[in-house]
């Protein structure tokens, strides 16, 4: 006897053959925890909305007095490429107000609850500071005059 079953016996040979096989147990492979994502903190920064809307404020401001001081300069060539400066700085600061409600919009969830201060508070500083200085020296470029052209007319 060698082991085999006859044929049409159904048996394969084994001693655990017929009704009594088992099915192979499956394997189970324990799976990880996924981690969570750093970026959503779950709150949004009071200081970021407050920047941005300063930023806003600055930008709109910039323009109204950029379309007065366009609308307010007569042809005069000399004049026109005076103001040249100070409108290149109007443009910076607007760009820079949009670019601040941008970062706000981008980086802050509002239907969180509402922090102090999140990691982008920084961000929004350095934008609106930026803006400062760039209205700043707009407004300081206006004031000087060259020596014979009246920028008041």
């Amino acid at each position: 006897d060698n082991g085999t079953a006859p044929a049409g016996s159904g048996a394969s040979g084994n001693e655990n053959s017929g009704a009594e096989q088992t099915p192979p147990l499956p394997t189970s492979i324990d799976d990880q925890p996924v981690p969570l994502a750093a970026l959503p903190t779950g709150r949004w920064a009071l200081v970021n909305l407050i920047l941005s809307f300063a930023g806003a404020l600055l930008a709109i401001a910039a323009a109204v007095r950029a379309v007065r001081l366009n609308n307010s300069t007569p042809d005069n060539s000399d004049k026109k490429r005076y103001l040249q400066k100070p409108f290149t700085l109007f443009w910076i600061t607007i760009g820079l107000g949009i670019a601040g409600v941008a970062v706000f919009l981008s980086t802050e969830n509002m239907w969180q609850p509402v922090g102090l201060a999140d990691r982008w508070t920084i961000v929004n500083e350095i934008i609106l500071a930026a803006q400062a200085v760039a209205a700043a020296l707009a407004h300081r470029e206006k004031r000087v005059a060259a020596p014979d052209i009246d920028i008041n007319k």
